[in-house]
């Protein structure tokens, strides 16, 4: 077995206890014959500071979906977006572990 065939393995079994279904709607860029994709990801909106030049630092979530890339048929890319518990988020960044996983940076959109 190899290191990224034990680190699929092991997001795998993580998935199975912490994961949630989630939808990805490929809507940009636009994604020819593809249907909207399902997989499992661990959603977290942690609170972060933000530096304003000078003045003092804002509070906001920085919404994250960590998941697993071989659970999607199509990978999702930057501007598609993902719901989660009834609001829809725009993919600002993919960020791929090396090992198979995969933090989607979020910005809120809609709920």
């Amino acid at each position: 077995m190899t290191w990224n065939e034990a680190a699929d393995d092991i997001l795998a079994a993580c998935m199975d206890v912490f994961g949630d279904a989630h939808t990805v709607a490929f809507v940009a860029p636009v994604v020819v014959n593809a249907e909207f994709g399902t997989g499992r990801g661990v959603f977290d909106a942690a609170h972060e500071l933000v530096e304003m030049g000078g003045e003092g630092p804002v509070s906001t979530t920085g919404p994250v979906l960590g998941i697993r890339l071989s659970e999607f048929t199509v990978p999702p890319v930057e501007a598609n977006e993902v719901v989660i518990d009834g609001a829809t988020y725009r993919i600002n960044d993919v960020q791929p572990d090396g090992q198979g996983g995969a933090k989607l940076m979020l910005k809120i959109r809609k709920v």
